[in-house]
């Protein structure tokens, strides 16, 4: 789980980050006639640095004792579930985003699963 919610998290932000060069990548995800707006780059370039964090903990997080393991999947479990079910309202409630969107709900849904998963593994561990 640690190895799948690094490297999403650090994809996400390769791909944020991707939209100072190119607006390609984010393209996908945003439907036509849509765009982020000014604001919305701003937002979007600190995200990245929250998802390239994020992975970078999941990453670092392998090596870790059980307890901190524990801790971090905690961690990992509600800002991946969050992100899942923001997402998740946003292609719901609106027609901004396109089907690709879909996936990342998913994505991010099934990492905060299966990071929750692992947290009440290693409480088993840990006690």
């Amino acid at each position: 789980m640690f190895v799948a919610a690094a490297l999403y998290g650090l994809f996400l932000a390769i791909m944020i980050f991707s939209a100072m060069f190119t607006p390609a990548l984010i393209d996908l995800f945003v439907a036509e006639p849509y765009s982020l707006g000014s604001h919305g780059a701003d937002w979007e370039y600190w995200q990245g640095t929250s998802c390239a964090f994020v992975g970078l903990v999941a990453w670092f997080a392998r090596g870790w004792d059980p307890s901190a393991q524990r801790g971090a999947a905690v961690a990992l479990a509600f800002v991946y579930g969050v992100w899942g079910l923001q997402n998740l309202r946003l292609v719901l409630v609106t027609e901004r985003y396109g089907l690709l969107m879909w996936a990342h709900v998913l994505g991010c849904l099934a990492i905060g699963v299966a990071a929750a998963i692992t947290a009440v593994r290693l409480r088993a561990v840990t006690k």
